[in-house]
């Protein structure tokens, strides 16, 4: 399979959302162990900024045991919950209570002055031929972009901290580099016939905030 490299132009934006920048550091679906959304890499950038409730500082955007932990340390400094489990009492997981206290702590999308909001990625999607594909996507502020392709399932490792991006690996791998736009089309060619593809389109801002797609495919004519 032909790779390809090339530049295209990308401006931020969060997975399955469409929220305004001012309202990007609030979370508004509950999440308990293994979430996988946007809402779960916002609480994560966020309460990474803050050692003492995140020291792992994982931004991953699966809620998992660390993640789960980091909300607990939120609940008991913000009078939330401090006791009890995820099935008792909440502790540990993000329910109506937390969510709002989140948003009441963190609304403003800033922390100490910082950008703690990730791209806000929407509008993904792909325009098909027997040799390639258009990919599409719109993103909510500058930000430079990363377009991962395989025919084979493509792996992800969980980011090493605040601002790291997440691994990605598997065969034919093609990476893109990009300044900014909000509306993007970028070409894939040389691809085979009545053949799936595995594709992540990963997006990262002026501040290192980091957003990804989970991985997806699509399969040529």
């Amino acid at each position: 399979m032909k790779k390809q490299l090339g530049i295209f132009l990308v401006t931020g934006l969060a997975l399955l959302a469409a929220a305004s920048p001012a309202f990007a550091a609030t979370i508004s679906r509950s999440m308990d162990i293994g979430s996988q959304n946007a809402d779960v890499t916002t609480l994560q950038t966020t309460l990474a900024t803050d050692p003492s409730l995140y020291p792992e500082g994982k931004v991953t955007g699966y809620f998992g045991a660390l993640t789960s932990a980091a909300v607990q340390r939120f609940q008991a400094k913000y009078g939330v919950v401090s006791s009890g489990s995820p099935a008792t009492t909440g502790y540990g997981r993000v329910g109506p209570a937390t969510i709002a206290k989140f948003n009441d702590v963190y609304g403003n999308g800033s922390v100490g002055g910082a950008d703690v909001s990730a791209p806000i990625l929407s509008n993904v999607g792909t325009a098909i031929t027997t040799s390639g594909a258009n990919m599409l996507w719109s993103t909510n502020e500058p930000a430079t972009g990363i377009v991962f392709y395989s025919q084979s399932p493509l792996i992800l490792a969980e980011a090493a901290g605040p601002h790291q991006a997440p691994t990605i690996t598997g065969t034919n791998v093609m990476s893109m580099n990009s300044v900014s736009n909000t509306t993007n089309s970028l070409a894939l060619s040389g691809l085979n016939a009545s053949s799936t593809y595995y594709y992540v389109i990963e997006s990262i801002d002026a501040a290192g905030n980091i957003q990804m797609t989970w991985p997806t495919i699509f399969t040529t004519r």
